[in-house]
C-alpha cells in the first residue's frame, strides 16, 4: 500500500480519546475533490476538520490523524440510521473516518476499492472491529442529510474484499478475551494474537510518522508487569516506548504502530537507530544479586537492591551467568518466550526485516560501530555500554529465525 503521513493542523483534530473510548466503528466518506484539495482543507485551521485517512483514486493512502486520536469528520448527527451510535455520545469520539477522491456520484477505480479494502482490515485487526454492515458504515448513516459517500459506493463490495484480507482478523466480541488469550496462541493465518487497545498510546506519547524499518530490538523492562512500563512511558513527556511489550503470561500488547516511531535506545548524537527500529520490551526484572548477608534470597534492583525476587534454590526462576557486574538473571517463563518468538517471525515477515541475529559471541556485545550498519535481530546492550538487556538468559535460538 502507497500509505504516507500528511497530519492536519493542530486545531483540527483532538489528542487521545476522551473517557477512554475506543474505535468501535469506521465512517466512510467521500471529499467531493482531489486530495491535493483535502490536503489543503485539512491544514486550514479555520475549518475545524478532519479525518483519520484518505484514499487516492490511484490507491495513494494519506494520513492526518493518528488513530487513537480524534479526528473531526461525523459530529453532527441528523436523523441517523446506524444502530452503533451511542446515545449523546459525539460519534467522533468512538469512530475512525476514511474519506475518498472524488465526487459523491463518480465510479470508484479498482485501485481506490482495493486500497480502501487493505486499509479497513489493518483498522480492522488493529481494533477488533468487524467487518460488516453495522461496523463499517456510510456518513449518510450519521447525517441523514450528507451524500456522502454517494448511493453508488461499493461499501459491501469493498467489505467483502477486506473480509479476505490476512490482516482481517475475527474480533473478540469479550473485552476480557483479549486481556486473557492463550499466551502464544495464534490466530488463523499464522499470525500472533496481539492486543491493541488494552495498553495503546495516544500519539503525543510516540512520533506518528511512518519510517522504514531494518531493525528489532529487544529489551528487558526491569520491571514486574506490562502495564507498568507504560504507564511510566505515560508519565513522562519524552516519547519514550517502544511498539510492543510482552508480558509474563505471554500476551503481547502494541502500545503504538510499529511503522512509527518512539525514543527507546536512548543514543545521543541522533535518532536514525530509533527511526528505523521496531523496539520489542519483555517484561522481566533483569539482574539479580545474593540479599545482602542471605545468600538464600536473591533481590532485584528496588529499594537499592532490598526487594526479594525468589530464593537462590528456585533454579527454574532464573540463570547464572556472569554479565557487566552481575552474576544472576531472572528467567524468561516459556509462555513468554514462545510469544517473543511468535512476534518476532510476525514482524520480519510484516515488515520484510533480515531474519539474522548477531553472531554468537557478539550477542551480548556492545559495539556501535559494527551495529551502526547492521539489520535484523539486535538487542539494547549491543548499542549502549551501561544496558543489561536482553542479558544472558535470553535464549536467542528460540526465536526460531
Amino acid at each position: 500500500m502507497n500509505r504516507r503521513w500528511v497530519g492536519c493542523a493542530a486545531g483540527n483534530f483532538r489528542t487521545g480519546r476522551p473517557a477512554g473510548f475506543l474505535p468501535t466503528g469506521i465512517i466512510i466518506h467521500r471529499s467531493g475533490g482531489s486530495l491535493g484539495a483535502l490536503r489543503s482543507r485539512f491544514g486550514d485551521p479555520s475549518s475545524l476538520l478532519s479525518s483519520h485517512y484518505a484514499v487516492g483514486l490511484d490507491g495513494t493512502v494519506e494520513q492526518y490523524v493518528a488513530e487513537g486520536d480524534t479526528a473531526y469528520h461525523a459530529g453532527m448527527v441528523l436523523n441517523p440510521s446506524w444502530p452503533g451510535l451511542r446515545p449523546r455520545v459525539n460519534p467522533n469520539f468512538y469512530t475512525i473516518g476514511i474519506d475518498h477522491e472524488g465526487r459523491a456520484g463518480d465510479p470508484w477505480p479498482a485501485t481506490q476499492r482495493e486500497a480502501t479494502a487493505d486499509l479497513l482490515a489493518e483498522i480492522a485487526g488493529r481494533w477488533s472491529i468487524a467487518l460488516d454492515g453495522a461496523h463499517v458504515v456510510p456518513h449518510s448513516a450519521i447525517r441523514a442529510s450528507a451524500n456522502c459517500p454517494g448511493i453508488g459506493a461499493p461499501l459491501n463490495e469493498i467489505l467483502g474484499l477486506a473480509a479476505n484480507r490476512p490482516e482481517a482478523e475475527p474480533p473478540s466480541t469479550d473485552a476480557m478475551e483479549l486481556a486473557s488469550t492463550a499466551p502464544g496462541s495464534v490466530s488463523h493465518g499464522g499470525q500472533p494474537r496481539i492486543d491493541r487497545t488494552t495498553l495503546a498510546l495516544p500519539s503525543s506519547q510516540y512520533y506518528p510518522v511512518e519510517t522504514k524499518k531494518d531493525l528489532l530490538i529487544l529489551h528487558f523492562t526491569a520491571g514486574g508487569s506490562a502495564r507498568s512500563a507504560v504507564e511510566t512511558w505515560k508519565a513522562t513527556p519524552e516519547h519514550v516506548a517502544t511498539a510492543y511489550v510482552v508480558d509474563l503470561d505471554g500476551t503481547i500488547y502494541e502500545v503504538f504502530p510499529p511503522s512509527c516511531w518512539a525514543y527507546h535506545l536512548g543514543i545521543k548524537g541522533g535518532t536514525v537507530h530509533e527511526r528505523r527500529s521496531i523496539g520489542i520490551e519483555i517484561v522481566n526484572v533483569g539482574p539479580l544479586q545474593p540479599a545482602g548477608e542471605d545468600r538464600a534470597s536473591l533481590n532485584w534492583w528496588p529499594r537499592a537492591w532490598g526487594t526479594k525476587y525468589c530464593g537462590a534454590d528456585e533454579s527454574n526462576k532464573f540463570v547464572e551467568a556472569a554479565y557487566r557486574g552481575k552474576r544472576y538473571f531472572a528467567a524468561f517463563p516459556e509462555a513468554q518466550v514462545e510469544a517473543v518468538s511468535g512476534l518476532v517471525r510476525h514482524l520480519c515477515d510484516q515488515f520484510g526485516l533480515e531474519r539474522r541475529m548477531p553472531a554468537r559471541n557478539q550477542r551480548l556485545d556492545c559495539d556501535p560501530g559494527a551495529f551502526a550498519g547492521y539489520t535484523g535481530i539486535a538487542t539494547h546492550a549491543n548499542f549502549r555500554p551501561d544496558k543489561w538487556d536482553i542479558g544472558p538468559a535470553f535464549n536467542w535460538d528460540r526465536l526460531g529465525v
